[in-house]
């Protein structure tokens, strides 16, 4: 048997004296019926879910769902720790790609994003979409041996070839055409082949190059005249040897599908000094020379 001192209080409490008061104390052994409700009646701090701290017995406090600190504890000073603060919301955030994430509003801000409300979907995606990209540009090879920069449809639309996206046209990355020339022969015979030019068989000789008097070429000779001149004797011959060869020059450099190695300009001063000189050799030598180039590969007809 528990022997405890109860004052008179208790001991009203408990039902077991009668008559006492509290300036009698009394003392006597607990049974432990008597003892079993004098723990009942025990109270103390409880913990509350909330974090909040009351006073309960200890089974007040388990029905309560808290957490009993123990018989006669106090709850100043308060000991129940607070509960976490709930989780910050989070809703949809529209980023610059278009993109959707669920996060915080606070994290949607520092990725630069668009906030559109706690517990906002993402599904449908909310967020405006961003215009496409620009087509990618890179190096396009032209048929003349030209680089540009363009797109890949625009490099077909031109006929050229393109090299792929963000490649570059320095270095030039194109194959160079090579030099080529048509003789005199193909132009005297394919007269459909001039309208690129814009030269006619009957345009005269003069009207290109300057044919000094002494070396005897009418003036009203064609440029077909030209191209069917025998040659001869002479400074004369060589003269009429020279121009049918220049006019086959001046109708490959001012053709546009032809790579010719001299422009229009450099023929034509090149065959007046020629001529100029009255010396047959001296035009027989630049004969030489444009015979060659005629002679480099005719890209024409085929």
């Amino acid at each position: 048997m528990m022997r405890i001192r109860l004052g008179c209080l208790a001991f009203a409490v408990l039902f077991v004296i009668a008559g006492c008061t509290d300036d009698e104390p009394t003392s006597r052994s607990l049974t432990g019926s008597e003892l079993r409700i004098l723990e009942a009646l025990q109270t103390g701090a409880c913990c509350l879910p909330d974090g909040s701290c009351i006073l309960l017995t200890e089974q007040e406090c388990k029905d309560a769902g808290g957490t009993y600190q123990g018989d006669e504890t106090a709850c100043e000073p308060d000991p129940c720790s607070a509960p976490p603060p709930p989780p910050p919301a989070e809703g949809a955030c529209c980023l610059a790609d278009g993109s959707c994430v669920t996060t915080t509003a606070d994290d949607c801000a520092k990725q630069g994003g668009t906030y559109q409300g706690d517990d906002a979907p993402c599904d449908p995606n909310p967020c405006p979409q961003p215009p496409p990209p620009p087509p990618a540009q890179g190096a396009c090879c032209l048929a003349d041996g030209s680089c540009i920069t363009t797109t890949a449809d625009d490099c077909a639309t031109q006929g050229g070839t393109y090299q792929g996206d963000d490649a570059p046209c320095d270095p030039n990355p194109c194959p160079q055409p090579q030099p080529g020339g048509c003789g005199h022969g193909y132009w005297k015979n394919h007269e459909s082949d001039w309208e690129p030019t814009g030269y006619a068989p009957e345009d005269p000789i003069a009207s290109v190059f300057t044919t000094p008097v002494e070396l005897q070429i009418p003036d009203g000779d064609t440029f077909m005249d030209a191209l069917r001149y025998p040659g001869g004797n002479g400074p004369s011959g060589a003269a009429r040897l020279l121009l049918r060869h220049a006019i086959g020059a001046v109708l490959n450099a001012a053709h546009p599908d032809v790579n010719y190695p001299l422009t229009l300009s450099e023929v034509t001063a090149q065959v007046d000094s020629a001529l100029a000189s009255l010396d047959r050799k001296t035009m027989l030598d630049a004969k030489n020379d444009l015979e060659r180039n005629n002679g480099g590969g005719c890209p024409l007809g085929r």
